[in-house]
């Protein structure tokens, strides 16, 4: 991908692996296997997506380094021989080829995330190339680039024949005005025999360029951020529940209200409750197995919303998960089947503690998923702290169960990891 061009065609087919794995785990699937489009997939997670790697951007970030080394690169062969048989200030010479049109195509781009600091002038574009603090030229003398022969001339050329050499006979009055301007602003430019130095945000301390940062850069400038980014991402709860909090607030969530519409089930009637239709918000707020979730750690649902869960107000309840992990816990648990038996199987949940180790405690993978699950119980009664075995006797079969407290030392099976990229 840092070498040459993908094929539209690759792309594609690299593409369709990638989804299938992604919503199914099968080399191929179907459209009904997929909960979104692949486009909100390769976004980036504070534009709305998911942030798994576009490669047809990805491809065009690599090759942009091959555009840096032809115009940085003092002891590349492959740059030198570039240099005697191109114009590397327009990408025009005797060289033809796609792999060489595709720089070509790629140049503008190039020239917008650098600066160049003159040296002898003869690598950098006097129109497009921002050379000068105003900027470039062809943006800010839009008048009097139209009236030039040809935008790709280079520094080095047009300050050695002068600017009005470079224009048609006949000017615009704009284009007057704005010639000498021009004129005005380089009278003070001295060409030497050094180099000309490229400068960017995006350059390593090696002087190298980014591909990561300038691939952020790219995404950031063709999407926009969207609400729900900070309440899925931004918090501690583990990535399967990020994910599914991510699917609940776009309502894609495998209900029984998408599946009778692709015609998976006959009836979209919610199995746990029988009063409604299992939709998103059914599932999250509406049905009463999850209602006792929220009442359990005081949620107010006055103005809940599954567009908009970070709206919910937590309340004084006995358990007090971060909200953004209640909510996907809420979800997943009303959906596993094998919850139904267990609540009623358990017939006293684990008292809370304080400091809560919810809130504190460095195991968010099992411990926090226990809680959850016993929290849908009983209630527990604050007074009683004899230790419970399953069968709701208090002898424990004779061992006595350490306390709440001591689970918190466990090691977590789904650390947090903020900055991983799916």
């Amino acid at each position: 991908m840092c070498v040459m061009e993908l094929l539209q065609g690759t792309v594609d087919d690299m593409d369709a692996i990638r989804r299938s794995f992604f919503w199914s785990g099968e080399r191929k699937t179907t459209g009904a296997s997929c909960l979104l489009s692949w486009d909100k997939v390769t976004r980036p997670r504070e534009h709305g997506g998911l942030g798994v790697r576009d490669l047809k951007v990805q491809n065009d970030c690599l090759l942009l380094k091959l555009i840096h080394r032809l115009h940085t690169a003092t002891d590349s062969s492959w740059a030198t021989w570039v240099r005697e048989h191109a114009d590397i200030s327009s990408m025009e010479g005797d060289i033809a080829g796609t792999h060489w049109a595709t720089l070509q195509r790629l140049l503008p781009l190039y020239q917008a995330i650098t600066t160049v600091k003159i040296g002898s002038g003869t690598t950098t574009s006097f129109w497009h190339n921002t050379w000068l603090d105003i900027g470039r030229l062809a943006d800010a003398f839009p008048a009097l680039a139209s009236h030039a022969i040809s935008t790709k001339a280079s520094v080095a050329t047009v300050l050695a024949a002068g600017v009005r050499s470079q224009l048609v006979p006949r000017l615009s009055r704009a284009a007057t005005l704005e010639l000498s301007a021009v004129d005005d602003l380089i009278s003070g430019t001295d060409l030497s025999d050094q180099r000309d130095i490229r400068c960017s945000k995006l350059l390593k301390p090696d002087g190298t360029l980014s591909t990561a940062a300038l691939y952020k850069l790219v995404k950031a400038a063709t999407h926009q951020d969207c609400p729900f980014a900070k309440f899925v991402w931004h918090n501690r709860a583990p990535p399967k529940v990020q994910f599914f909090a991510w699917l609940v607030v776009q309502d894609r969530i495998q209900c029984k209200k998408h599946l009778m519409t692709k015609n998976i089930v006959d009836n979209n009637a919610c199995d746990l409750c029988a009063t409604g239709i299992e939709g998103t918000h059914h599932v999250l707020f509406g049905c009463s197995f999850a209602r006792n979730f929220w009442d359990a750690i005081g949620a107010d649902l006055s103005a809940a919303s599954t567009t908009t869960p970070w709206t919910i107000r937590e309340g004084q309840g006995p358990y007090q998960p971060p909200l953004s992990y209640a909510t996907g816990q809420a979800t997943m648990a009303t959906q596993a089947s094998e919850l139904v038996e267990c609540a009623a199987a358990l017939s006293a949940p684990m008292q809370p503690t304080a400091p809560n180790p919810l809130l504190t405690g460095p195991c968010w993978g099992d411990m926090a998923t226990e809680r959850s699950r016993l929290v849908l119980g009983l209630q527990p009664e604050m007074g009683d702290t004899t230790p419970r075995d399953s069968d709701g006797e208090g002898d424990c079969g004779g061992e006595r169960r350490r306390p709440v407290q001591t689970r918190s030392k466990k090691v977590c099976r789904y650390p947090p990891n903020l900055d991983r990229d799916y």
